[in-house]
């Protein structure tokens, strides 16, 4: 079959359509993907200036360490934290200005799994933030700490116990 100029290119054409179509939508994912890494990393800021308002807040730090003096602790605080507390011997503020510590952490951390699972976080600088991740929980106070709250964030739940146990067998 001999194919005459028209239909070669009718073909190219074609051809040249469905590929540019291709681009398209792969660059209409990779932007979806930007934006919605940017969302998230947005809502966790969010959250963090919240934090850091708090923590900013004579009211706040004095509410908080009242309760802290009188023996009241967050919903999720466990009786292995409070031993740790104890044998620090931590003030009620040092815990509250702790705790705030490590939920800023928390969302950092869970921000950037999210840009890494998205492949917007180069496998080098992923391991490297993974590494700090895993040195910060050789502090027995904020493994704890850790511990009892990663359920919060949907990809610590996926990291977490797995470091988790790395760190058991080192």
């Amino acid at each position: 079959m001999k194919l005459n100029q028209q239909q070669v290119i009718e073909i190219v054409g074609v051809s040249a359509v469905v590929i540019s179509l291709a681009f398209v939508g792969l660059q209409l994912y990779l932007d979806r993907q930007v934006v919605i890494a940017s969302q998230y990393s947005e809502r966790s800021e969010s959250m963090k200036s919240d934090i850091r308002m708090r923590l900013e807040s004579e009211s706040y730090m004095l509410y908080q360490t009242k309760l802290g003096e009188g023996s009241v602790r967050p919903e999720h605080w466990t009786e292995a934290q409070e031993s740790l507390v104890e044998s620090f011997n931590f003030t009620a503020s040092e815990i509250v200005v702790f705790q705030a510590d490590q939920q800023l952490y928390m969302y950092q951390f869970d921000n950037l799994y999210f840009q890494y699972k998205q492949g917007l976080l180069e496998p080098e600088d992923w391991i490297i933030y993974r590494n700090n991740l895993k040195t910060r929980m050789r502090n027995p106070i904020a493994r704890a700490e850790f511990q009892s709250r990663y359920r919060t964030f949907a990809s610590l739940v996926e990291i977490f116990p797995a470091i988790v146990e790395e760190l058991d067998n080192e």
